[in-house]
């Protein structure tokens, strides 16, 4: 059982840490933005489907 539960931790920890990767790759020509730089220029280029699985393989 013990097996089992750590290899599906393993899977999700995987499989969040692919959501986050779709969010954090912004491409060339990104710059920070704001008074203390939390704001990335190229959100807005970002295309849709990214949101929609990042937040399903979180999710799963």
């Amino acid at each position: 059982m013990y097996l089992v539960f750590s290899i599906l931790g393993l899977i999700g920890g995987l499989l969040c840490c692919t959501g986050d990767i779709l969010f954090d790759l912004k491409g060339k020509g990104n710059e920070k933005l704001g008074t203390s730089k939390n704001i990335d220029s190229n959100w807005i280029k970002m295309a849709d489907w990214r949101f929609g699985l990042s937040i399903a393989l979180a999710m799963i």
